[in-house]
């Protein structure tokens, strides 16, 4: 099983905020979509990933 890169999804709306969150998960090498919508689309909806909070300190 391979190992994918964390997924930030962000909500459609753009903000000062998501911009800062978009920046710093690009910075970390990680994947950033922008929902188009306030719903999930349904290529992510049928995707596995794993949703569970990470803590780097471990």
């Amino acid at each position: 099983m391979g190992t994918s890169l964390p997924l930030v999804l962000l909500a459609p709306r753009v903000t000062d905020d998501s911009v800062r969150i978009w920046k710093a998960a690009i910075d970390e090498g990680w994947s950033v979509q922008r929902l188009p919508g306030w719903r999930v689309t349904e290529d992510l909806r049928h995707e596995k990933h794993d949703l569970s909070p990470k803590d780097d300190r471990e």
